[in-house]
C-alpha cells in the first residue's frame, strides 16, 4: 500500500484536485481501466465536496488516499470508496453525516495535528536548485523572474541540498506507521518560500514528480518566511538565506523558548510581554531551531535510514564555553570545564529539535544498527577529556546519541564523509565549508560566539586592507 496526502489551498482548490488525482492515476494505475475508473470518481466525489463545503476554517481541506499498486481495488477511509459500478458522486457524498463530521474526521487524520507532529520547514532554494533562476532575479528583477518559473513549469527542477534529508523524513514515517498505522506523531513538512505564488506550480509539479509529501505550502511574495513560522508551529527550519536563519534562531514566542543572559547563563519562564517590551537588557531569545542551507555537490547518503549529526557548542549546547575560549584563551577555556564538569552546559538552538528525534527513536528497536531508521552523531572540536561535561549534559537530557567523535580541533569533514549522514549542523562556516567541498548536506547555524568573532575579523581585515591603501 502507498500512501499519498493531497493538500491544497482555497485558491486552487477546483483545479487542482482534478490535476492531481489524474496524474496519481496516470502514475499508478495507467495500465489498468479499472484503476482509471477509481481514480476519476475520486476526481469527481473531491471536486463534490469542494464545491459543497468548500474549505475549512483553517482554508486547507485535506485528503489522505490509500492506493493500492496492485489492484486499486478500493480507495478506503478517508474518501468514500467506489465499486466497480460506480456509484454516482452524488449518492457517495450524501453518506457524510454533514460538515462538521467531515471536519472532525479530516483533523484525526495521521499526520494532520500539528500540535503533535515534527514540523520541518523548507525554503524552496534549499530543496530545490533554483540558482540560475535567482541570478535571472538577481539581475532582471522580479516581473523577468516570474516569466521564465511560468515558462518553465513543465521543466522540473533539480534536486537541493535539503532535499535528501526531507526525502528520509519521508522514510521514517513509513517506518513508524508499519509500527503503529494511527501514530500521529511523524514528520510533517512545509514548503516555506518568500517566492511570488505564481511560481508554486512549478514546485507543487516537482514535489509531485519526485514523490515528496509536502502538506503544506507558504509563498509569501517577499515577506520573511520567519514571520509565519511560529503560526506554523515549525521545529526546525532550514533556508538558503543567512538573514532567515539568524531572525528565526533569536525571534521570542513561548515555543521552545530559553532566555540567554550575558555570560550564556539560562533563564526559564520569562513572560513574553517582557521579551516584547525588550525590558530585559543584555538578554538574546532563542526560539526556532533554523540552519543555512547552501547548493553543493551531494553523496548519496542512506535510502533507508536518516542519519543526523550534531556539533555541540553553539549548537546543541549554548556558547557559554566557546565564550570562555574566545575571551581568555586555551588555558581559561580547559579550567572552566573541568570546574564545571559536573554541572549541564545551557540549551542551544538545535537542542528542541534533537529532543524530538531522540523521542522518535524510541519507538524503534535500537539494539541493533540497521533496525533502527533513524541515526544520531556528534561530531565535535572538544577533545576527549573535555568531552565528558558534554556527555552527562546529554545524558542529564535523556537524550540518547548513537556515536560520539571528540576531534580535539582536526578537521571533522573526513569523518563526517565516512558517516554519510543527511545533514550536518555546526555553527562554524569552516567546518561547514570543508564538510559541503566533501558533498555533506549541511546547515549552518549562526549563532554563538564565533560567528560574532569571525564577522569582527572580517570587518578588521576589512579596515586594515583600506588603510593599506
Amino acid at each position: 500500500m502507498n500512501f499519498r496526502i493531497l493538500m491544497v489551498s482555497r485558491s486552487i482548490l477546483r483545479d487542482m484536485f482534478a490535476k492531481n488525482c489524474a496524474l496519481f492515476g496516470s502514475r499508478f494505475v495507467r495500465s489498468t481501466e479499472t484503476g482509471k475508473r477509481h481514480m476519476r470518481s475520486v476526481a469527481q466525489a473531491l471536486r463534490y465536496f469542494t464545491l459543497r463545503y468548500r474549505v475549512m476554517k483553517d482554508d486547507v481541506l485535506l485528503f489522505r488516499i490509500k492506493f493500492s499498486l496492485s489492484t486499486m481495488a478500493a480507495i478506503k477511509e478517508d474518501v468514500p470508496s467506489t465499486s466497480p459500478s460506480e456509484e454516482p458522486v452524488e449518492k457517495i457524498a450524501k453518506k457524510e453525516v454533514s460538515k462538521t463530521s467531515l471536519e472532525k474526521h479530516i483533523r484525526s487524520l495521521p499526520g494532520t495535528d500539528s500540535s503533535r507532529t515534527v514540523n520541518v520547514a523548507v525554503s524552496s532554494r534549499a530543496l530545490f536548485d533554483l540558482e540560475e533562476e535567482n541570478e535571472i532575479f538577481e539581475k532582471k528583477g522580479l516581473e523577468e523572474y516570474i516569466q521564465l518559473q511560468v515558462s518553465r513549469e513543465d521543466k522540473f527542477l533539480k534536486p537541493g541540498s535539503a532535499f535528501p534529508f526531507i526525502k528520509a523524513l519521508e522514510n521514517v514515517n513509513a517506518k513508524l506507521r508499519e509500527i503503529d498505522p494511527n501514530e500521529r506523531e511523524i514528520f510533517s513538512i512545509a514548503l516555506m518560500s518568500h517566492n511570488n505564488a505564481n511560481v508554486g506550480i512549478r514546485l507543487q509539479k516537482s514535489i509531485d514528480h519526485y514523490g515528496l509529501i509536502v502538506t503544506r505550502m507558504a509563498l509569501t511574495g517577499g515577506t520573511s518566511p520567519v514571520e509565519y513560522l511560529k503560526a506554523f508551529n515549525i521545529t526546525l527550519f532550514l533556508t538558503s538565506y543567512e538573514d532567515q536563519v539568524t531572525e528565526a534562531i533569536h525571534r521570542g514566542t513561548s515555543l521552545h523558548r530559553f532566555i540567554l543572559g550575558p555570560t550564556g547563563d539560562v533563564i526559564v519562564g520569562t513572560s513574553d510581554s517582557q521579551c516584547a517590551r525588550g525590558s530585559i537588557p543584555g538578554l538574546g531569545v532563542i526560539c526556532f531551531p533554523a540552519a543555512v542551507m547552501s547548493l553543493q555537490p551531494m553523496n548519496n547518503p542512506s535510502e533507508t535510514q536518516l542519519r543526523i549529526a550534531f556539533d555541540l557548542d553553539a549548537v546543541l549546547f549554548s556558547d557559554e564555553s566557546e565564550k570562555v575560549f574566545k575571551a581568555k584563551g586555551l588555558d581559561a577555556y580547559i579550567e572552566y570545564e573541568l570546574q564545571n564538569r559536573e554541572i549541564p552546559l545551557t540549551e542551544g538552538p538545535l537542542k528542541p529539535f534533537a529532543e524530538k528525534i531522540g523521542r522518535m527513536q524510541k519507538k524503534f528497536d535500537r539494539s541493533k544498527k540497521e533496525s533502527c531508521p533513524i541515526r544520531t552523531y556528534i561530531v565535535t572540536s572538544r577533545d576527549a577529556v573535555l568531552g565528558q561535561r558534554a556527555l552527562k549534559t546529554l545524558r542529564e537530557w535523556g537524550l540518547e546519541i548513537d556515536e560520539c567523535f571528540f576531534m580535539a580541533g582536526a578537521a571533522k569533514d573526513e569523518v563526517l564523509k565516512a558517516i554519510n549522514p543527511h545533514i550536518f549542523f555546526d555553527d562554524q562556516i569552516t567546518h561547514v565549508a570543508r564538510a559541503r567541498e566533501k558533498g555533506t548536506p549541511s546547515g549552518y547555524v549562526t549563532h554563538g560566539i564565533s560567528r560574532e568573532y569571525d564577522a569582527k575579523k572580517r570587518e578588521q581585515a576589512k579596515k586594515d586592507l583600506t588603510n593599506a591603501k
